[in-house]
């Protein structure tokens, strides 16, 4: 376990609260985003974990023992059966209801909230703020519905990383990232995308088969950090909810700060 842990993780010991992300995209972002829309977040001492993958339910044990209100933001990491031409094989897939879909994420398999199935983890109630433990004060939050518009079209799209969900959450601003002179070529793409999907689904399509090809996460964050106004970036539904709950936890379960 010891050896997911860096010099630089071991202020979790001393938090009012621990937040785990999966990649440097999170890691860069997530603090300006809640410097600018959780005021009350912003002031307490947050602790950000970042594991490089969906590898929290191996930190398992000390998450517990710390006793500290803790949020895992991951991916869903949906996988779908099918055929290659000589046998079936699981692939990586975008979250459909009704695709017969199972998650490729152990956090959400074997630990909260235990679920492997797709439409089970998709179905969460829009007054819930996530799933949590309800022996422990920790939470994970992982990509749901939402409405996503594009063009003359509302649909509802689940997103299948962080990435994509910033995008289908705040296209204008990523836009805008994108006709900058310094843009990385996948914050290009994903301009170009929104400024010729005809449809939300269309959108979301793009976006997933370009995150399947050499993403530039970590330049595609800080593109962000340099829109002109950072403030109007917002978080994804999901995180949201997330924040809310973790926000809740600092305030003694009175709701969000």
């Amino acid at each position: 376990m010891t050896r997911y842990l860096l010099s630089t993780h071991f202020d979790l010991f001393f938090a009012d609260a621990i937040i785990v992300v999966e990649g440097a995209a999170e890691r860069i972002l997530l603090p300006h985003l809640i410097q600018h829309h959780y005021p009350g977040l912003a002031v307490a001492y947050l602790s950000f974990l970042q594991l490089g993958g969906s590898h929290a339910h191996r930190m398992r044990p000390l998450i517990e023992a710390l006793e500290v209100p803790t949020l895992i933001i991951t991916d869903l990491d949906a996988v779908a059966q099918v055929n290659n031409g000589k046998r079936n094989v699981w692939q990586s897939a975008r979250p459909h209801l009704g695709a017969a879909q199972t998650t490729a994420n152990h956090t959400l398999k074997t630990w909260i909230p235990g679920i492997a199935d797709i439409d089970s983890l998709m179905a969460v109630p829009s007054n819930t703020l996530c799933h949590a433990d309800a022996t422990h004060s920790i939470a994970v939050a992982f990509q749901t519905p939402q409405e996503v518009t594009q063009g003359a079209q509302t649909q509802t799209i689940t997103p299948s990383t962080f990435e994509d969900a910033l995008v289908l959450t705040n296209p204008k601003a990523v836009g805008n990232a994108a006709n900058t002179d310094l843009a990385c070529l996948m914050t290009r793409d994903f301009g170009e995308y929104i400024a010729t999907a005809p449809r939300p689904d269309d959108l979301a399509t793009a976006l997933f088969d370009r995150l399947a090809k050499k993403p530039e996460k970590a330049a595609f964050a800080l593109d962000l950090l340099y829109i002109e106004d950072i403030k109007a970036l917002r978080v994804p539904p999901y995180i949201d909810k997330g924040l809310t709950w973790i926000a809740s936890q600092l305030k003694g379960g009175e709701g969000a700060i």
